[in-house]
């Protein structure tokens, strides 16, 4: 310990940090509380304070990748006497491994070693035991590690320290990041003032359209917001498009498939970086993945698009057919924009709010990817092009599908149309469209980029979250990706449309189950 601050007097760090430090080295001497519940582990030995992550710790060579220490306990510390106070800071340290030679990102792999020292001298020892897991520690981003610091050094302080002492001492590189404490909490920003304005705005409306339809009030504008009102509707069991029944079990079994398989999927995109024994779970995990429950469910998505041109086919062609009217494209997307939009406004005031809804190790780092886009970037989802950019430029990511929808609806009356006016030339139209442009498209980015894996719905292919997002915008977030399964709908919703006395015999009906 003696040694560890001789080192500190030597390193560059405020005078406001260095006396902290020096004011923890008199009260450990002297066997004080407050140190002790203290993180200052700067030299990673086995931890001689209570609130730090110890280094190395438990489930090391299982592929655990995280220690988080103890959050509450280092937050709470505050101690004052005699004019000096200090209290905790919170960071998250990275230990970052540098990859062997000229190691590329594109080659890191799941479930391939990077490092191979089979029939070596370096076989059946500890470091065969690293070499074996080192690709997860490369795509995990190394390994995270909370530390609890003293409040008064900055974080450009805690990082000259962690560069002078410990990665000479490890040989590795490490980085500090997310510091939080309990007297630097962020002020409230102005986008989310305006969160809070609109949403108390909008819930004092909802309550008071609520107390009107109760008492009786007719005013249309008001009663619109009900509460009890619209559960009514949204729980009703009518429907006025019987001819398309049979969408809604579609809706059902498409949601609950949806659903289940990204449960299993998230974990990867979101917690992979912090995941226990991981080593120890990849077997299990690799099983799964093969399992069309899970696998099957980003190809899942293509039913609502293909639902959605079903709708969208039979809706326009029945509103068009019974109204007499022109076709009035504008209006066609306005409504479809009026529909859609409100509830993105919603999502994206909540998206807002998030920050100040919550607090732990790494919420607020994985909160921030969450938040700072939808500050900069909401409109791209209010005029439905977010699709093109990746999760650092797109507000609520999943969120893509309503931009794909929309541009696909957008372009939905030129095959719908060219069906019900030239019926031949639309069928040719709809072929050239599902059969060539849709896999052309879907394929193209391979082509283009030989970084790119084909078989993006592999395990192998799930590497940084950069990679990851950029991989979904070229192979997944494009309208043009999806337009086969949407022209199938448009199709079915025109023949339905058009032959509603149609019926499929029970030969066909069985032909057709079995190859579905």
């Amino acid at each position: 310990m003696e040694t560890l601050f001789v080192s500190i007097l030597s390193i560059e760090i405020s005078g406001e940090c260095l006396q902290t430090l020096l004011r923890f080295q008199d009260s450990f001497r002297s066997q004080k509380e407050w140190p002790f519940r203290l993180l200052t582990n700067l030299c990673f030995c086995p931890a001689v304070l209570d609130s730090s992550a110890r280094f190395p710790f438990s489930g090391l060579l299982d592929g655990t990748i995280a220690d988080f220490g103890e959050f509450d306990e280092c937050l709470a510390i505050s101690h004052a006497q005699n004019e000096f106070s200090v209290s905790g800071k919170y960071c998250l340290l990275n230990v970052l491994f540098p990859k062997p030679g000229n190691t590329s990102e594109t080659e890191l792999r799941f479930h391939s070693a990077l490092i191979d020292v089979t029939n070596t001298t370096l076989d059946d020892t500890l470091f065969a035991r690293f070499a074996r897991n080192a690709n997860l520690f490369y795509i995990s981003r190394g390994l995270t590690l909370g530390a609890c610091f003293p409040s008064t050094c900055s974080a450009r302080d805690l990082q000259t320290l962690v560069s002078s002492l410990i990665e000479p001492t490890i040989g590795l590189k490490v980085e500090v990041n997310s510091c939080q404490s309990r007297d630097l909490r962020p002020p409230i920003t102005t986008a989310q003032m305006v969160a809070i304005a609109v949403l108390s705005s909008l819930c004092t409306l909802t309550f008071a359209a609520t107390m009107a339809d109760f008492w009786g009030k007719e005013n249309t504008f008001i009663i619109c917001f009900s509460i009890s009102r619209n559960w009514r509707k949204l729980f009703e069991k009518n429907t006025k498009t019987r001819a398309l029944s049979a969408v809604h079990g579609m809706r059902v079994l498409a949601i609950l498939w949806i659903l289940v398989g990204h449960v299993y999927l998230m974990q990867f995109f979101h917690i992979f970086h912090v995941m226990r024994r991981l080593v120890a779970e990849m077997p299990r995990l690799a099983h799964i993945q093969y399992q069309p429950l899970k696998m099957g469910s980003f190809l899942q998505v293509d039913t609502f698009l293909f639902l959605g041109g079903v709708t969208a086919a039979y809706v326009t062609l029945d509103v068009t057919s019974r109204t007499k009217r022109r076709f009035d494209w504008f209006a066609f997307l306005a409504l479809r924009w009026l529909r859609y939009t409100p509830a993105v406004c919603g999502l994206v005031l909540f998206y807002l709010l998030l920050p100040l809804l919550g607090s732990g190790p790494i919420f607020q780092q994985q909160i921030q990817q969450m938040y700072i886009p939808c500050e900069q970037y909401f409109y791209r989802n209010l005029l439905y092009y977010n699709n093109f950019f990746d999760s650092d430029g797109n507000c609520a990511t999943h969120t893509w599908y309503l931009a794909v929808d929309f541009q696909l609806y957008a372009l939905s009356p030129l095959l719908i149309f060219a069906l019900k006016s030239r019926p031949k030339l639309g069928v040719a139209f709809a072929l050239l469209l599902i059969l060539v442009v849709g896999p052309l498209s879907a394929v193209s980015p391979l082509f283009l980029d030989s970084t790119l894996f084909p078989n993006l719905f592999s395990l192998n292919s799930i590497l940084s979250e950069q990679s990851i997002s950029r991989h979904f915008r070229l192979l997944y977030w494009g309208a043009w990706q999806h337009i086969s399964p949407y022209c199938c709908g448009l199709v079915v919703g025109f023949v339905v449309h058009s032959r509603p006395t149609l019926r499929v015999s029970r030969a066909a009906q069985l032909c057709l189950w079995c190859l579905t």
